[in-house]
């Protein structure tokens, strides 16, 4: 077998790892915005921390949507170099080529998230919770 291919391989499987805690980081912290805004009547009436909240968590999901789109971006890269080296590999073997979610798409779902959580941070004083 080719020893390039299991080389490409290992840095799919490094870059694809990134990508997936990338989106664990994001999940997490996304969780506990939401948690801390709803948690608290005194952070979800206060206008001030809403604003630095939803400040925090927009840098937040800035940096965290870059990284996980340049991760995915090179894993891209990986998976079509492999991609053809696994298409030079005698006799061919019975293995699909590998498919990666387009960054466009990641970008577009990361977005909408990070859109709909500061929205919710921004409007959170005009829910009423009961505690009943």
């Amino acid at each position: 077998m080719n020893d390039t291919l299991f080389k490409l391989v290992d840095v799919i499987q490094s870059s694809t790892d990134f990508v997936d805690k990338g989106w664990g980081y994001f999940s997490t912290v996304t969780l506990a915005t939401i948690v801390l805004m709803y948690g608290s009547d005194r952070v979800r009436k206060n206008r001030a921390l809403r604003l630095i909240v939803a400040s925090v968590y927009f840098v937040f999901a800035i940096g965290n949507g870059v990284a996980i789109a340049r991760a995915q971006g090179a894993a891209i890269r990986w998976i079509m170099l492999s991609n053809e080296e696994l298409a030079k590999v005698t006799p061919p073997l019975p293995i699909e080529p590998i498919i990666a979610f387009p960054i466009w798409q990641l970008v577009l779902l990361h977005s909408a998230i990070s859109l709909a959580v500061i929205v919710m941070i921004l409007f959170a004083n005009k829910v009423h919770i009961s505690s009943s």
